[in-house]
């Protein structure tokens, strides 16, 4: 309850523990009697209790042995599992303390109820899964193809990682090395030239660090610096020659290349030393220039990297297949530089394009150095071809093209997929974007294409650099593979599980999960993979930002319900919440996973974002959801009555107004009356509009002229009293034990039918007063007496909580675990607190004057009975911003939802954990105020984290997009 109490305060702060298994209780009992303690040696004592989580750790932390007594608080359902939550093993485990022997003997084993609760330090991933029973990475159920058919697997941006290459290949079902007998490959020296060695089984697909490397002969050879044309931050050549010490010869200038403007990192030139001296012993800077030239020269006797650019293909069709390096652009579709037609055809494309490259080279063969042409201007041999491999050529390149928008995938547009649509392409493969530890995939709604964006050279920016300075990808490896008209993703993330999903090219053949891989969520986050390896399926959803991508695990059930609706929401996808649980819609934890180094992603100019009021931008909505608390304020005073003005103007303009509010205490009639009788809102007019608009409401105008406040509030306001009761009614739920304040429950829980509660208020909102006892057995007992059969725990904000409450709810919870028909909980909110108002200006103790008076929050409540018992419960939110509100927000009018349209709404609030939040899930614009809970300071204080990247597990995740 401390955390609680802690935590609902609104601050990071958390309380000092000074029971077990503090460090402080440790220091009473260690502490030598003259100093006030109990002089306990811990080397020749042993800790017996009935807890994991207090009485086994403070053993642990103490260097004591422990026994585990299940008698008291943790039973012998699911101890292990308990065991390995908690991390701390007990020596011995009895049932009681009556079952231990008359004192302790060497022969640990008597007192053991299952000897196989112990640990193990496992370093082999290999044998760490099949000790822990998860399968192969390898998909099991992969569909068997025909021996006859053709198997295509891709690579792409190794970045000169050596062991990813070689994990890849071990993972491959074509490539091998040497001595075996699968693949393609014949001898290990082929891995340079693999496709002259088998010209119809490998194939290479330029990317943009190939084609630069056509820039050292000529920029090395001239005098003058050449600056690219297509980098005015390029950093002075003579810049550069200060800051690294260097002198102005080949070396400098090579590395200055490297560095400025080839989209190398800074340790290329030593990996490329290190590499030659492997080759030929001890190397010079010199010997690496050389190597570097001679591998496009040419004249040279190995010309390699120049044989390479001759065999690679800057596009490249197989059956129904497109492969490019970036991406298409409607404005790269069927252009060739220098070429006045533009090619409707893809596979003519792919060949016009691929020529052109090849006659760049024969032009480069000719001069390769820089010469003067007319006017003195400078040209070289394929000249073009470099541009194009850069930013010059902006969207009208495939190679240096970026198919994302601010580091998140998009779709492609009308036009491009009409485009391949018409060449029979059904599928696009790239590289060039990294976007996290597994491919990225993009599923077009309209057509099925399939656009997979398979660079993870950033899986672990912040890997070890020991052995490879270079190292940006940690242990993740991904293979995609097609077969036939499938489509394989499969591998291991950083941490050893196993991820992987087969999509067809006719999405309707795909099996969930599998098929919500390429779909995009109502936050703009994109399913990317299944994590397999457990019966408890989970997906991968990410969301790039800038050079970071969010990344979580979520259930089957919440990647459905979060589903935007064009990517097929309901039908296949639909979710009966009846079948929802706590752990399978509430937040995942989120991973921030940068693509840049950790030295790069500390500058703040990367992240800054202007937060500025736009009233265009603002206007252009159709729907406004306004929180209540922190947004309207007193209506008798000037600033509240201008908020209830600027209210109604946007009423009168023809917009839909909806009030939200995750007040328990209220149901829809007693907050429509609220928001109409003492603000003055006239949310009667903004009802009758959403019925006129075409895309609002399809109920009748007539229902309303002729009915209460009740239907009208229907579509107006919602309350998280309200969405308990539908959730309850919707999930078949008959009798909850409810915990609030106020009748807002009992009006909704019987306007839907729930008339079998048992709560701790009575019909008219007073508190019951057998709830305000002692929390004694006697009076739990009496309590739980009276409604044994509770299905339900619901949580709402109780003005008069107790701990006798807090205990009834505990018990209904613990026994129904126990005997293993485990109840839910539902909580209203997961608010830690809230604000009941400020302390006056003139309040006597000055230094609290004007200050935010804060009380519990249902969150804080709902904490308290699930923390009761080991492991923790979660409950069930169905405030703002659950998922379950969101639902309600979303769903058609027909399934009792208000239908509201997320991509022309904005959400007005005062608080960044819900308010902002539920923005950021569903997709909306959002307003923030800065009149409740969240301050200036806050909000100022948050952006600054944001912007340096400081890890706080506490900060809130959703920015604004104006903030006033």
């Amino acid at each position: 309850m401390a955390n609680c109490i802690a935590r609902s305060a609104g601050t990071e702060r958390s309380p000092i523990d000074v029971g077990k298994p503090s460090q402080i209780f440790i220091e009473h009992l260690r502490r030598p009697p003259s100093q006030g303690g109990l002089g306990i040696d811990f080397s020749t004592s042993v800790m017996i209790g009935d807890s994991l989580e207090t009485d086994v750790r403070i053993a642990h932390q103490a260097g004591m042995s422990s026994l585990l007594v299940l008698s008291g608080q943790t039973s012998v359902l699911h101890l292990q599992e308990n065991i390995a939550r908690c991390g701390y093993n007990p020596t011995w485990v009895v049932h009681s303390f009556g079952d231990t022997p008359e004192y302790p003997t060497e022969d640990r084993s008597m007192y053991m109820v299952d000897p196989s609760v112990r640990f193990a330090v496992l370093d082999d991933r290999k044998q760490f899964r099949a000790e822990q029973g998860i399968p192969d990475w390898r998909i099991s159920s992969m569909e068997k193809t025909e021996e006859s058919q053709k198997i295509i697997e891709y690579i792409t941006d190794v970045e000169g990682n050596w062991e990813y290459m070689v994990k890849f290949v071990a993972n491959s079902e074509i490539l091998y090395w040497n001595g075996e007998t699968r693949g393609v490959w014949a001898r290990r020296e082929d891995l340079r030239r693999p496709e002259a060695a088998l010209p119809n089984r490998v194939h290479i697909i330029l990317g943009n660090r190939d084609l630069v490397k056509l820039r050292f002969p000529s920029e090395v050879a001239i005098e003058e610096p050449w600056m690219p044309v297509w980098d005015s931050r390029a950093k002075p050549y003579k810049t550069f020659l200060e800051e690294q010490n260097l002198e102005d010869n080949r070396v400098g200038r090579v590395k200055w290349l490297l560095h400025s403007s080839m989209g190398c990192q800074d340790t290329t030139f030593n990996t490329r030393k290190t590499e030659l001296a492997c080759l030929n012993g001890r190397v010079s800077d010199e010997d690496v220039v050389k190597s570097y030239l001679s591998s496009v020269d040419p004249h040279s006797v190995d010309p390699w990297m120049l044989e390479f650019l001759r065999l690679g293909k800057i596009a490249l069709i197989i059956d129904d297949t497109l492969f490019v390096h970036g991406g298409i652009h409607e404005e790269s579709a069927g252009y060739v530089p220098g070429d006045p037609k533009t090619y409707n055809s893809v596979p003519d494309w792919v060949e016009a394009i691929n020529d052109w490259k090849d006659q760049q080279l024969r032009d480069y063969e000719a001069q390769p150095l820089f010469s003067a042409g007319e006017g003195g201007k400078l040209t070289r041999g394929a000249h073009e071809l470099i541009l194009y491999g850069t930013g010059y050529y902006g969207k009208r390149t495939v190679i240096y093209f970026n198919p994302f928008v601010d580091g998140n995938p998009v779709q492609r547009s009308a036009s491009v997929r009409t485009w391949l649509e018409d060449s029979r392409i059904n599928r696009l493969v790239t590289g060039h974007q990294p976007h996290g530890q597994s491919p990225t995939v993009v599923r077009h709604p309209s057509t099925g294409l399939l656009v997979v964006t398979a660079d993870t050279s950033r899986s672990n920016a912040n890997a070890s650099k020991v052995q490879n300075p270079a190292n940006n990808r940690g242990e993740a490896i991904s293979v995609v593979r097609i077969i036939g008209d499938c489509l394989f993703i499969q591998g291991e993330k950083n941490d050893g599980r196993p991820h992987g999903c087969c999509l067809h090219v006719d999405p309707n053949k795909d099996i969930m999960p599998d098929a919500l891989v390429g779909r995009q969520l109502t936050d703009n986050s994109w399913v990317k993979t299944v994590m397999r390896g457990s019966e408890d399926m989970k997906v991968t959803i990410a969301r790039g930002k800038g050079f970071n991508v969010e990344v979580s695990d979520i259930s089957i059930q919440q990647a459905c319900l979060r589903l935007k609706s064009e990517y097929g929401w309901g039908g296949a996808f639909a979710i009966q919440l009846q079948d929802i649980t706590a752990d399978k819609i509430n937040p995942a934890e989120l991973t921030v996973e940068a693509c840049l180094p950790e030295e790069e992603i500390l500058s703040p100019r990367k992240y800054q974002r202007s937060h500025s009021f736009k009233q265009k931008m603002f206007d252009e909505a159709e729907t406004y959801l306004f929180s209540y608390n922190g947004v309207m304020l007193d209506p008798d005073t000037e600033q509240g009555k201008r908020i209830v003005e600027n209210v109604n103007k946007m009423i009168e303009k023809g917009k839909r107004v909806i009030f939200i509010s995750n007040d328990s205490t209220l149901s829809r009639k007693s907050f429509f009356k609220k928001i109409t009788t003492k603000f003055g809102v006239q949310l009667h007019q903004s009802v009758e509009a959403a019925c006129k608009r075409p895309s609002g409401s399809k109920r009748s105008l007539s229902n309303y002229h002729s009915s209460s406040s009740v239907c009208l509030s229907q579509d107006s306001v919602v309350t998280s009293a309200f969405t308990c009761a539908w959730f309850l009614k919707s999930a078949g739920i008959k009798k909850p034990f409810v915990v609030g304040y106020g009748n807002g429950f009992i009006d909704e829980f019987e306007m839907e039918g729930i008339e079998d509660y048992f709560a701790t208020v009575e019909k008219d909102g007073t508190q019951k007063p057998e709830f305000m006892q002692p929390a004694t057995r006697e009076n739990i007992l009496e309590i739980v007496k009276k409604a044994p059969d509770i299905d339900a725990i619901v949580v709402g904000w109780d003005q008069q909580l107790t701990a006798l409450t807090i205990a009834v709810a505990a018990q209904y919870l613990r026994w129904s675990i126990e005997l293993g028909k485990p109840i839910p909980i539902i909580a209203c909110s997961e608010d830690l607190s809230s604000i009941l108002g400020k302390a006056p200006e003139d309040f006597e103790i000055s230094e609290f004057a004007g200050r935010k008076v804060r009380t519990l929050g249902i969150g804080s409540i709902s904490n308290a009975i699930c923390n009761t018992v080991r492991p923790p419960r979660q409950a069930i939110n169905v405030g703002k911003p659950s998922q379950l509100f969101i639902e309600h927000l979303r769903r058609p009018v027909e399934e009792g939802g208000l239908e509201v349209d997320f991509t022309k709404a904005v959400m007005i609030g005062d608080n960044m954990n819900t308010d902002m939040e539920l923005a950021n899930r569903t997709g909306m614009k959002s307003l923030l105020v800065l009149s409740g809970v969240t301050s200036a300071e806050d909000f100022d204080r948050a952006v600054r984290m944001n912007r340096l990247m400081i890890p706080d597990p506490k900060a809130p995740r959703s920015f604004p997009t104006w903030v006033v």
